[in-house]
């Protein structure tokens, strides 16, 4: 283990506030390299633990909430990409009425 990124890792993560580091452990977590994660133990030993976990579960909140709400849309765009065949139909079928209907009228005129 490199002591140097350990001191470095220690002294980003000791300026992060609760918030950034809570982010940083459920987006990054599995990303992190050894001397990221001993350093973020270290900060984290410091900190008051029971904020922390309230953070914690506050972002996985909002995260989840966040993919809710992805999810309503995507749903929504999907409903719409599929009603916009049918209405294109519709206009379709309703124009060749439309002209047949003049042709007709001009063939009996």
């Amino acid at each position: 283990m490199d002591l140097e990124r350990v001191a470095y890792f220690r002294n980003q993560y000791s300026r992060m506030s609760d918030e950034e580091l809570a982010t940083l452990m459920i987006m990054r977590r599995d990303m992190l390299e050894e001397e990221a994660i001993e350093a973020l133990q270290r900060v984290l030993d410091k900190r008051d633990i029971s904020a922390f976990v309230g953070e914690m579960n506050a972002k996985i909140g909002d995260m989840k909430a966040q993919r809710e709400a992805h999810d309503q849309e995507r749903e929504r765009q999907r409903a719409t990409n599929r009603q916009i065949p049918r209405a294109m139909l519709i206009v379709v079928v309703a124009a060749i009425a439309i002209f047949s209907a003049a042709v007709i009228t001009r063939a009996m005129t």
